[in-house]
């Protein structure tokens, strides 16, 4: 919600009614919405604070503090001594979109004007910078709530490899852009570095501050590098399956940038020469986005592709699902399955 300045206000309380909530990861998002606002606050003096705020407030779903709080709590962790690097996984990915947005070129976020259409791609830079480095302020937040240090230690580690991941990831998909082969095991390499990089270190870390055994640890890293992928997936499929308004993105986005996503690999592959023809006219010609996206629309639905896509992601879902059963039984480890059920249903996440 905006105030009547045109400006973000604080994080507002959940308006569906308590008695309606799905109980799997309410109380998850609360303390990550209080560690995000905490940290938000401690910050109001800061030059970067409004973009900060602009940025992050109102938050979206919050799935990777979730997920670092859910997979800690899986293993006996406490939430209170993690909450500030669940909001520092949020940080570091709204830091991520702030880039992506500039990369790309799109003017909205959320259904309003991107940080860099707001406050210029020169600051937006800096600020986003600044988020990617907020991350290690809120694990030393963690060792002033008692974590040790040697698990302090061994999450930075996993912290700073999913930002070179990132990186590596993002400069993957500019060297895939705009090329058409039937090659998915090159795209998702890519979605293992760029998306599921973070999912995956949310997990782990998790896992780490618990103090979970290695057999432990690396099932939750594979529960979220699998989930990553199959989020990655589900992302592609937004502009042709989520209502108007709601993708987060503008759907023509992938189309103008002739992103490698996996629907159109798979009409590449699927499709007949005429088909193929016709995608590639689509991806490379001028003309109406809207309309070109349509066009796009119904080939993807004609050649399979967006089937396919699917049955791809409900995959990685399958292999999410049996990494967890390594975790003992318990109210977390239902939630993080309850996480995976969400992208291969069309029941909302609250």
């Amino acid at each position: 919600m905006l105030d009547a300045q045109g400006n973000p206000e604080p994080f507002a309380p959940s308006r569906i009614p308590s008695e309606k909530r799905p109980l799997r990861v309410v109380e998850s998002r609360q303390t990550a919405r209080h560690s995000l606002e905490s940290w938000l606050d401690s910050r109001n003096e800061d030059s970067l604070a409004e973009q900060h705020r602009w940025a992050l407030a109102p938050p979206g779903k919050l799935l990777r503090p979730v997920l670092l709080l859910e997979s800690a709590l899986a293993l006996g962790g406490s939430a209170d001594q993690v909450a500030p690097l669940a909001a520092g996984f949020e940080l570091m990915h709204v830091g991520s979109l702030m880039h992506d947005d500039i990369i790309d070129g799109d003017e909205l976020r959320r259904g309003r004007a991107a940080n860099h259409s707001r406050y210029g791609v020169d600051r937006t830079v800096v600020a986003a910078d600044a988020l990617f480095f907020a991350v290690f302020q809120t694990l030393g937040e963690c060792r002033l709530r008692g974590v040790p240090d040697r698990l302090i230690t061994d999450v930075t580690a996993v912290v700073a490899e999913a930002g070179l991941d990132i990186t590596r990831g993002a400069t993957m998909e500019l060297d895939l852009s705009g090329v058409l082969h039937p090659d998915t095991g090159t795209y998702l390499e890519l979605v293992r570095l760029k998306t599921a990089a973070l999912l995956r270190a949310a997990c782990r870390s998790g896992g780490v501050l618990a103090d979970g055994s290695p057999e432990h640890v690396a099932a939750l890293a594979d529960f979220g590098e699998s989930l990553g992928v199959a989020f990655q997936i589900k992302d592609d499929l937004l502009p042709y399956t989520a209502p108007p308004g709601t993708a987060g993105k503008p759907p023509t986005s992938d189309l103008r940038n002739r992103r490698p996503a996996l629907p159109l690999l798979l009409a590449h592959r699927h499709g007949d020469d005429a088909q193929r023809a016709l995608l590639t006219e689509l991806l490379t010609g001028e003309g109406e986005e809207e309309l070109r996206q349509e066009r796009l629309h119904r080939l993807l639905e004609t050649t399979g592709a967006l089937k396919a896509a699917q049955d791809t992601a409900n995959r990685r879902l399958e292999r999410c699902r049996k990494a967890l059963e390594a975790l003992p039984h318990s109210p977390h480890r239902s939630r993080l399955a309850a996480l995976a059920d969400h992208f291969s249903s069309r029941e909302q996440i609250r």
